[in-house]
């Protein structure tokens, strides 16, 4: 053979070769490493598109792309002064469409005094959620009819599952529910984190469930109820201004009139049908009272739920779940948060002090009617496997953007822990309720025989996320990016948002 075959086939055969080892490379050398930036799959829609907002961010097949643009002075004043919630006039790029001159803030109550207080270095010492106001500075301006988006920082949750999980409840049932998708945030082009998209509870929510009335956003304030747990006092509207002083819709005193009526048919029990959506309400529980989110309505602190109202009939509308399965506020054991009574949802509580729960509770067509909606719940959702399916292929889709979370309060493999507890504890929870249903194990906590619960001793909630500080603390000893340097006390300007 000659010379000039011989590197001819060389050619032929080295190229191939070489083109395939220079990919190699530029994926890091390894199979088994990733690129270093996250594979976002971005669809590139017009402004003019027909579609929904429900069709676009909202959409669960793939992780979004959000990009802030905002000026160096305003993130650095932003991150200077997070608890003032300042508004800051932004770009912001979702899916490679471009909202021009949209308001950015922080968000959120202990979550965001949490972060302000941590560390000033570190991955996690800026990981602030955001609410996006898209005609804030643009009359008229929407995200495909959207007015509102939120970007939750998934603070004290490994699993980044827990809203995501809880409003694909409510929806299983028929509930109204905020929507829910995962999207990868940039701030001015770099690299932020993996966070959830929750839809703002407004007109545009309202006009998407096709609801009309009037909303509030109930918050117990002053250390003291004041009609946040819709107790019924008197007539006087000052007993009440956790919800009239939360109102999101205008109102006038007719609305405040016809609301405090309302209540009083509720405390009463009196003409329910005809003061309360007792069906919706009644769902509302089913799942609510699965989750044992107690950071909510019948935990301690009264909060984190919507009041609508609508001629004079009431409904209530789920938010803020990301610390649900027992794991706010809780201080049984694992045995007893498991099984906890579908009848004795309230922790910290007393269940007369909550009486949009207390008339279901009472009452034993409403309290059958609350059990028929749990049975279709356990049925339709955990035993047909179909949760597990939606935890594995949940992580599964956002596992890869979670590896380049730079600003994560948590590492992969806490990651990958959580959702397996995530997993073990809605088997075991199930399970538990079943019994309660079939009247095998009671559906009140301490009536419950101990030798009939479900054992629960292998769930450790601490790996489906640690609350408050210790969340921070966690983040700062195992990410290798943190200096553990502590911050210097931020300015704490308050703020009347």
């Amino acid at each position: 053979m000659n010379k000039k075959r011989l590197i001819l086939i060389g050619l032929v055969l080295g190229i191939p070769i070489l083109i395939f080892l220079g990919i190699g490379l530029m994926r890091g050398g390894s199979g088994n490493q990733m690129p270093r930036t996250p594979p976002i799959r971005v669809t590139y829609p017009t402004v003019e598109d027909n579609k929904p907002y429900q069709d676009h961010i909202f959409d669960t097949n793939y992780v979004h792309e959000v990009n802030i643009k905002i000026s160096n002075k305003d993130w650095n004043d932003l991150t200077k002064y997070p608890l003032a919630k300042r508004k800051y006039v932004v770009d912001v790029v979702i899916d490679g469409v471009t909202f021009h001159n949209v308001s950015i803030n922080t968000k959120g109550n202990s979550s965001l005094k949490n972060i302000s207080e941590g560390p000033s270095e570190g991955p996690a010492a800026n990981r602030f959620s955001f609410k996006i106001d898209f005609g804030k500075y643009e009359k008229g301006q929407t995200y495909y009819g959207l007015d509102k988006l939120n970007l939750n920082n998934v603070f004290g949750d490994s699993t980044y599952l827990n809203d995501y999980i809880a409003y694909n409840l409510f929806h299983e049932m028929g509930v109204p529910a905020p929507l829910v998708s995962f999207v990868y945030v940039k701030i001015n082009g770099e690299n932020f984190g993996l966070y959830s998209a929750v839809e703002e509870i407004d007109d545009s929510f309202l006009e998407r469930n096709q609801l009309e009335g009037l909303l509030y956003k109930p918050e117990q304030a002053r250390g003291k109820d004041h009609g946040a747990s819709l107790s019924y006092v008197d007539e006087d509207e000052e007993n009440y201004y956790d919800i009239f002083n939360n109102a999101e819709s205008k109102i006038t005193e007719e609305d405040k009139t016809r609301l405090i009526e309302a209540l009083k048919h509720l405390n009463e029990k009196t003409d329910l049908e005809e003061a309360l959506d007792t069906e919706e309400i009644i769902k509302y529980f089913a799942v609510h009272n699965y989750l044992l989110s107690y950071d909510s309505y019948t935990g301690k602190s009264i909060h984190n739920y919507y009041l609508l109202e609508y001629q004079g009939k009431l409904m209530m509308i789920p938010w803020d779940y990301n610390l649900s399965f027992g794991r706010y506020n809780m201080q049984e054991d694992i045995n007893t948060i498991v099984n906890y009574g579908i009848d004795s949802p309230t922790n910290r509580a007393e269940s007369r002090d909550r009486p949009m729960w207390n008339w279901i509770e009472k009452d034993d067509k409403y309290r059958e009617e609350y059990h028929e909606q749990m049975d279709l719940l356990i049925t339709n959702y955990f035993e047909s496997g179909k949760y597990q399916k939606v935890i594995d292929d949940t992580y599964n889709l956002i596992r890869q953007y979670q590896s380049f979370d730079i600003s994560a309060f948590y590492q992969p493999q806490q990651f990958l822990e959580g959702v397996e507890t995530l997993k073990l504890f809605n088997q075991k929870r199930s399970e538990s309720i079943r019994l309660q249903l079939d009247g095998v194990l009671s559906t009140r906590t301490n009536e419950q025989e101990k030798e009939k619960q479900i054992d629960a001793q292998e769930i450790d909630l601490n790996t489906m996320g640690l609350v408050a500080d210790d969340t921070l603390k966690q983040n700062n000893n195992t990410s290798n990016n943190s200096n553990n340097s502590e911050r210097e006390p931020r300015d704490k300007k308050s703020s009347n948002e």
